[in-house]
């Protein structure tokens, strides 16, 4: 059972979230989160590759950006860390470990036009990972 979702449903793309319990796939309550309605309308969303590099230490650095159309205030945000290796999904800033290794300086940043991701991570964990981060960006409710 799911309970959130980037993507299509009910025939239109949005993020939606399910009530504790319902499956937000074929939910049999109201969503407690719908990104159709008017007041939480969708700037930007995808999914993007994260880079790797090694260095001789056996640390990994682990970075990305993304941009889109300036909006002219920060957005409000919805961030998803997708480690494809293990299947495990985290939600920033609560990634402190992956795989059992433990990240170190992880920097979010989200502003008016963009994103960007960095961290790293000490031990051979990283090296058959495919990290890739989700996202969506709201619109100021009008």
């Amino acid at each position: 059972m799911e309970r959130t979702l980037i993507g299509d449903l009910f025939g239109a793309k949005g993020f939606f979230v399910s009530q504790p319990g319902d499956d937000v796939s074929n939910p049999q309550k109201a969503l407690i989160l719908d990104s159709r309605f008017s007041s939480l309308e969708i700037h930007a969303s995808g999914v993007f590759n994260l880079s790797i590099t090694q260095d001789v230490n056996n640390t990994y650095f682990i970075s990305g950006q993304r941009s889109w159309a300036a909006l002219g205030y920060n957005p409000l945000y919805y961030i998803t860390f997708l480690d494809q290796g293990s299947s495990v999904v985290s939600y920033p800033p609560q990634i402190t470990y992956i795989n059992g290794s433990g990240i170190g300086n992880l920097s979010l940043s989200v502003g008016s036009a963009g994103l960007s991701i960095n961290f790293y991570i000490e031990g051979g964990q990283a090296g058959n990972r495919r990290p890739r981060m989700g996202y969506v960006i709201f619109k100021r409710p009008r």
